[in-house]
């Protein structure tokens, strides 16, 4: 009697509404530096939810790789292993080879086996990832092919590794180390110092007849009170600028407010 495979989610999000609410949540958190806005978040986390895999997991263990979503080996092992119906164990191990068998209901359907020659032969072993864990890297590449031969309905079709779609950035267990870039530094502004408005003799002129005018200053007074102010001399800028300051301070007479 073949079992249905049942997939599990806790708390992923059952409605759009939702699902757009906690990916700006988590991507708002600024843990996640391969999802810093609403909508690459969403798409980790449904990803995730079509798996079993519940939100913030999904967020940590799936990258979305030439618009595809992506697992980690040790990832595609755990769901197998969780499916109820499929299971693998390794059988050889080492830096030229990786042996996985693969079951279904414990009985055997298949191998698969990755090579450092099948590496080789596809041109990954220049790879940096390649060069620093080996063996790591033949593990998943027979754990992602046997995933993909023998048990895709546990995925909902291929599942890949993202160092398979051409992701470089991976560490030993396959996940993609984001490394966010620097911002350049605000480049420094000067501070902005007001000038001083600058003011016409003519306007002075006109500004100091206001204010003798406010204070109810007619001729010889008018000229008087100048007088007092700068004494007998020709009146520069200046000395208008004085004048006008000087009646400023003036009371304006009773009943003139």
């Amino acid at each position: 009697m073949t079992k249905e495979l049942v997939r599990i989610a806790p708390n992923a999000p059952t409605n759009v509404a939702d699902l757009q609410r906690l990916g700006a949540l988590l991507s708002a958190s600024g843990y996640f530096k391969d999802a810093r806005d609403m909508a690459q978040a969403a798409v980790k986390i449904q990803a995730g939810a079509e798996l079993g895999i519940p939100p913030v997991a999904a967020m940590s263990s799936i990258y979305i790789v030439e618009g595809k979503p992506t697992l980690s080996a040790v990832l595609m092992g755990a769901l197998v292993k969780r499916s109820g119906r499929y299971n693998y164990r390794v059988t050889a191990h080492d830096n030229d080879h990786c042996t996985i068998v693969f079951t279904e209901d414990k009985e055997q359907i298949g191998v698969s086996t990755f090579t450092y020659e099948d590496a080789q032969a596809a041109g990954v072993t220049r790879n940096q990832t390649w060069t620093k864990y080996r063996r790591n890297m033949l593990f998943a590449r027979a754990m992602s092919n046997g995933c993909r031969w023998y048990c895709p309905d546990v995925f909902g079709g291929p599942i890949y590794t993202p160092e398979e779609l051409g992701e470089q950035r991976v560490n030993a267990d396959g996940e993609v180390q984001v490394i966010e870039a620097q911002k350049p530094a605000a480049p420094a502004v000067a501070p902005v110092i007001e000038q001083p408005q600058q003011i016409t003799e003519t306007e002075l002129r006109a500004a100091i007849g206001a204010e003798l005018t406010r204070l109810r200053l007619e001729g010889e007074e008018r000229k008087r009170t100048v007088v007092e102010v700068l004494g007998y001399r020709p009146l520069t800028v200046d000395d208008l600028k004085t004048v006008l300051e000087t009646l400023k301070e003036y009371p304006t007479p009773a009943g003139q407010e």
